[in-house]
């Protein structure tokens, strides 16, 4: 056949072809326990929901489990360990029973422990396999001491005792476990062999964990039949290390339920060939468990990264914006107007506003653009706060106070600040006085503050009563005060007299608000601050940077 265009000639040739046809590999529907199943080109996948995992997402993963277990810990209390050791035994011992705590909280776990040395009545049942409550059981463990400070190492006599009372108070058709830990060689290691036949008749499975160097590690793999359910530790101070194996090894023993490996809130997805995890944000890997950070240099173009208690935010320079400050103005439009700072969050973005703006995108011209405030901070000067941390604290400050610069140089505001540390005028001084001067030289005084503090207590309450003697003799009249007290400890001196030193910086007119970093008691800051909405809270001085919008909008909302 010929065919002409335009002068051309082009020549059909017929071929033989054939068409495919896609099949939906979802139509038996074999996802269940409502996951939403994917068809692929060849297979399918299951997006599992809630806490079910596996090919199809028919298993019940460990997070809301009440499966059902015995569990027997044999306890080595034989010469060579110390009463610091036992004590660090024990904490192990409560550390491991915290992670089921669910499945004690539902009976599905009973939990016993056996102490051993001699073979006789130095080997005794310390905690009875019984059902119990977590926090009655967790106290038993934490309360437990040694019954003999001298002694050898029976371990054969110690794993026929638990199987006699795995025997006596087990339950039947319910996996059982016994795990031994011990820091030495068997005195009878004759004994192991025969005990150790004697558990697996009963249906026991034991995992062994040796202490320190003076352990057989022939005998714990005699004792544990299965190299995986060995477990060692370099010392008494180490078991730490070994809890991650030590639960899961529990799990796999007893069929307790499935570790479900996408971590984070990450959604699992069974697959032909195992499993996927999907992400939240803020998290990558193949189980999600890796959290991006700062680390990672995440923020584009120039954005300045900074780590907050979920993730990492990017705070964008000019002309930029989007997912990590990836786009620029060009296209598509910046939502953050009138010369806002954009910042890029893991769930979307959120603008700082420059003075006279307010709203989420800073479109809401202020009734009263410029800002009329006499300012105090009172600055933590405790031995809490190391030198890097009160340096961090001290940029903050100044950040907080750049986008009024003009509002300073104008003598609107006057800004003050008082550090505060032990309870007296030599400790808890005026470092800044409120007064007339320029933005710079503000900025200067505060970065120069490094290099003068005195560590001490942390006496919140009169660190608020001497910023209140420097507002009541240096205040403006019709100005506004704020108070801004910023903290990373709980108050040395009373709730009465922070309440005090409140009550009468209210009385001059100060309005609050409280900075809380790290370990801070929640209540000073809201007895400080008057409301919880001026309650500002970040867990270490490195997040600071995340209130400076926050605390900047509570600053402008005073103008006058």
């Amino acid at each position: 056949m010929q065919a002409f265009i335009w002068g051309l000639v082009f020549i059909c040739v017929s071929l033989p072809f054939t068409t495919s046809v896609a099949v939906n590999q979802c139509t038996s529907n074999p996802c269940i326990n409502d996951a939403v199943c994917s068809s692929l080109a060849v297979g399918y996948e299951c997006v599992c929901s809630g806490v079910y995992i596996g090919r199809d997402c028919s298993k019940i993963s460990c997070i809301k489990a009440t499966n059902v277990a015995d569990i027997l810990l044999v306890l080595d209390e034989s010469g060579s360990v110390t009463e610091v050791e036992y004590k660090e035994a024990t904490n192990w011992i409560a550390q491991v029973l915290t992670a089921f705590k669910s499945n004690l909280k539902a009976g599905g776990i009973h939990l016993g422990l056996i102490g051993f040395s001699y073979n006789g009545d130095q080997t005794t049942v310390k905690i009875p396999l019984s059902p119990a409550v977590y926090d009655t059981l967790k106290a038993q463990i934490n309360n437990l001491e040694k019954t003999t400070q001298h002694g050898p190492t029976y371990i054969g006599y110690a794993i026929n005792m638990a199987v006699e009372h795995f025997s006596s108070n087990g339950r039947n058709g319910v996996p059982k476990t016994m795990i031994l830990l011990t820091d030495g060689r068997a005195t009878d290691s004759e004994a192991i062999g025969p005990a150790v036949k004697k558990a697996m008749a009963a249906g026991i499975t034991i995992i062994s964990v040796g202490i320190g160097t003076q352990y057989n590690s022939d005998q714990l793999l005699q004792i544990a039949q299965d190299p995986s359910r060995v477990i060692m530790a370099n010392s008494f101070e180490d078991l730490n290390l070994t809890l991650p194996s030590v639960i899961n090894t529990i799990g796999k023993t007893t069929d307790i339920c499935p570790v479900n490996p996408c971590k984070n809130g990450a959604t699992y997805v069974g697959t032909s060939t195992g499993y996927r995890c999907i992400c939240t944000p803020g998290y990558n890997g193949d189980t999600c468990s890796n959290k991006i950070g700062c680390k990672d240099k995440p923020c584009k173009n120039g954005g300045t990264c900074i780590d907050t208690n979920t993730s990492y935010e990017c705070t964008c320079p000019t002309n930029y914006f989007g997912f990590n400050c990836g786009k620029t103005d060009n296209c598509p439009v910046n939502p953050c107007k009138n010369g806002a700072t954009y910042v890029s969050t893991l769930t979307g973005y959120r603008c700082i506003c420059t003075p006279g703006y307010s709203g989420v995108n800073c479109t809401q011209e202020q009734v009263c653009p410029v800002l009329k405030a006499d300012i105090m901070f009172v600055l933590d000067e405790s031995l809490s706060v190391d030198n890097t941390e009160y340096k961090q604290s001290l940029t903050w400050i100044n950040n907080v106070l750049a986008p009024f610069k003009s509002d300073i140089d104008s003598d609107n505001v006057r800004v003050g600040l008082v550090g505060f540390s032990n309870k007296g005028y030599f400790d808890t001084i005026v470092r800044i006085h409120l007064q007339k001067r320029s933005a710079s030289d503000l900025a200067g005084s505060i970065t120069g503050l490094i290099n003068q503090r005195k560590r001490g207590s942390t006496y919140i309450g009169f660190g608020i009563t001497v910023a209140g003697y420097e507002l009541e003799v240096k205040q403006r009249k019709d100005i506004p005060n704020i108070m801004i007290v910023i903290t990373d400890g709980v108050a040395t001196d009373t709730t009465a007299d922070i309440e005090s030193a409140v009550k009468d910086a209210g009385k001059l007119g100060a309005k609050m608000i409280a900075v809380g970093i790290g370990q801070t008691n929640a209540q000073q800051l809201e007895l400080i601050a008057g409301s919880k909405t001026r309650v500002h809270h970040v867990s270490n001085y490195k997040q600071l940077p995340t209130l400076i919008s926050s605390v900047d909008k509570q600053i402008a909302e005073s103008c006058k």
